[in-house]
């Protein structure tokens, strides 16, 4: 078997979902939690509660390199929405 008959995917360089890695991207909304900017990294965790209601939780990570490479699980009413250019 050759190298050139593996079946691998064409690296594209393109990541559509989940946290950002290098710089920061103006598409994605961003968050404080603890003090730190931070964004959903698109998963979801849900259970139904006894009251007949739903807890819902999203994962979140640091949207910079430099706060630490973590993720956490907290309820949407735990972030503070950030509005406005920070690029100054």
């Amino acid at each position: 078997m050759a190298f050139d008959d593996i079946n691998v995917p064409k690296y594209t360089g393109k990541r559509e979902e989940g946290p950002i890695i290098g710089k920061p991207n103006s598409n994605h909304t961003s968050y404080v939690y603890d003090n730190t900017e931070v964004v959903k990294t698109g998963r979801t965790a849900a259970r139904n509660l006894s009251s007949g209601k739903q807890d819902v939780q999203f994962e979140v990570t640091p949207k910079f390199p430099m706060n630490g490479n973590w993720k956490k699980w907290v309820r949407e009413s735990d972030l503070y929405l950030i509005e406005g250019d920070t690029d100054v």
